[in-house]
């Protein structure tokens, strides 16, 4: 009866995105800091020479989210470094979740076992440290720095989105998203040269790729042609007093993989059970619509 029950609150679910998806009118320009108080918008984080941009971008999204869906009431910041020390495939190894991950198992490790805060398990590193010397440091630790108890924040579900209009449905409708983008050398550049403008691969090799948190979009005027843009957030900390790590990014043509990369979670605590009966976990899978029948099996 279980599984029933389930598959019918998903289907519900879903529907209620078809039905605000198309009742949405979006808006020209948005950038979701407008539209919601939280503590968690100010919070830039430095990833410093640790390749868990994965873990950097989940955790700002989850922490955003949960403010969002709150009102504002609850600015739950959660922790980045459980998602990179106490995931299976990363306890034991040497470079952890510095040695990268997907960002749906972050999402899922937050469904399905819930994190911390941020202040619980802060990022042990210090500025300009040498991570590669000092990995000792990340450690799956079963209590908080101050070694008072653990409390998690769990979310509902997770799922995958793909392009650019219903990642802006998306996030006008329910917050910011985390997306992934191929990495090649100029970008490094564009960063280190203050960012200015909007960033689109022109030269250098690939070396990667790297994972942001998407905030909202825009539109500029390049050369008197207009020119639509991701508004980002970077894990790369603070290059000036008030920087607060955003950048801009080619938008519409899936540039550099951009809007094919794309994964979000849910807090959404407006999932209520009859009889006031606790709050069902969608736990464990990632669904879309179309691949609904396969859930749970």
């Amino acid at each position: 009866m279980s599984y029933f029950i389930l598959k019918l609150l998903k289907i519900f679910l879903e529907l209620n995105f078809i039905n605000s998806i198309f009742s949405l009118k979006l808006d020209e320009e948005y950038d979701v800091r407008e539209h919601y108080k939280c503590e968690s918008f100010k919070d830039v984080r430095d990833q410093m020479g640790c390749a868990g941009c994965w873990a950097f971008s989940v955790a700002e999204v989850i922490s955003d989210r949960i403010c969002i869906d709150s009102g504002g009431k609850d600015q739950t910041i959660v922790s980045e470094t459980e998602l990179l020390t106490c995931m299976s495939f990363y306890k034991d190894t040497i470079y952890k979740g510095c040695k990268r991950a997907r960002r749906s198992d972050g999402f899922k490790y937050w469904v399905s076992k819930g994190l911390p805060t941020k202040s619980c398990k802060p990022f042990p590193f210090k500025k300009k440290e040498k991570i590669k010397d000092n990995l000792q440091k990340l450690q799956c630790e079963n209590l908080c720095h101050d070694k008072s108890k653990i409390l998690r924040n769990r979310g509902t579900f997770y799922k995958q989105i793909y392009g650019e209009k219903s990642m802006m449905e998306e996030i006008q409708t329910n917050g910011p998203i985390t997306a992934g983008f191929k990495y090649y050398t100029d970008f490094g550049e564009f960063w280190a040269n203050g960012r200015q403008g909007i960033y689109e691969h022109k030269y250098g090799n690939e070396d990667g790729s790297h994972a942001i948190k998407i905030i909202g979009w825009g539109n500029e005027k390049i050369n008197g042609k207009n020119t639509k843009y991701w508004l980002c957030v970077n894990s790369w900390g603070k290059q000036y007093d008030n920087d607060d790590g955003t950048f801009k990014f080619l938008r519409g043509d899936n540039h550099c993989g951009i809007e094919t990369s794309v994964v979000t979670g849910y807090k959404t605590s407006k999932i209520l059970s009859s009889n006031n009966e606790p709050l069902i976990a969608l736990e464990n899978h990632f669904f879309s619509f179309k691949n609904l029948s396969k859930d749970f099996k």
